[in-house]
């Protein structure tokens, strides 16, 4: 009777012990799956960005080409003098410094309108200086050929900051609503704006208001300041080579 109950108490261990390991498989399999799921989304997402970049840099070589073919077939020193023109306007608004337009989306942000009511932080619920920057930074990303809040035109050096409950751009101050303009394809800048788990998604949450418009024309003024170098110089090829030899020595 005794060697029965052991082997039924054996018989019922194993079966659990067995159950356990399949489940065990199963969840090794699933958590496998998953794993291998990321990790082919993160090498489509890394090809995607390569094949721009790459995309980018053969339409800059092309470009570069078509200009060199055009001063090799110049006849007069009038034509190289158009050719230099047309190249320093591009420079100037590729720089943000002339006035431009074309199609884009306007993206207009405000502070939530909701009633606070005690023990609740209002800061929360305000626009702040991170929302336009990372809002900047989704449409630069989408292909964005120029922006500007509140016709503060974006370049390379411009700040958005805040000081206090005040935003300054340029180090000029804005305020509330909050104008984002940016040349571009509409539809891509908007698919960049509205994607899933994008800042969008957090302004909405925190119950800031926020409209996005497609436009087929909008004027984007531009950048209105001094750009000043104070510490740069410009490098050419041989003084690289000169500096990349000097070495500096820490007491």
């Amino acid at each position: 009777m005794k060697n029965k109950e052991f082997v039924i108490t054996i018989t019922i261990v194993c079966f659990i012990l067995g159950l356990m390991l399949t489940m065990q498989l199963k969840t090794v399999k699933v958590n496998s799956d998953a794993t291998n799921a990321k990790r082919v989304s993160d090498v489509q997402a890394q090809y995607a960005e390569l094949k721009k970049n790459y995309d980018a840099k053969v339409a800059e070589l092309e470009e570069k080409d078509k200009v060199l073919e055009e001063y090799r077939n110049v006849e007069s020193e009038e034509e190289t003098v158009e050719l230099l023109k047309k190249e320093l306007s591009k420079a100037l608004q590729d720089a943000g410094l002339t006035n431009v337009r074309g199609a884009g989306l306007t993206v207009v942000l405000e502070d939530s309108k909701a009633d606070f009511g005690s023990g609740i932080d209002p800061n929360n619920y305000l626009v702040h200086d991170e929302d336009i920057l990372k809002v900047v930074n989704e449409l630069k990303s989408a292909g964005a050929e120029a922006i500007a809040v509140n016709d503060q035109r974006i370049i390379s050096t411009s700040e958005i900051r805040c000081a206090g409950t005040t935003i300054f751009v340029n180090g000029e101050r804005i305020g509330a609503p909050f104008t984002i303009k940016a040349i571009g394809d509409p539809a891509l800048l908007e698919s960049a704006m509205t994607m899933r788990g994008g800042h969008v998604d957090i302004i909405k949450e925190w119950g800031l208001g926020i409209t996005i418009t497609k436009e087929s024309d909008i004027f984007i003024p531009k950048y209105n300041k001094t750009i000043t170098g104070k510490y740069i110089t410009t490098v050419t090829e041989d003084s690289t080579t000169d500096a990349d030899s000097k070495t500096t020595t820490g007491v």
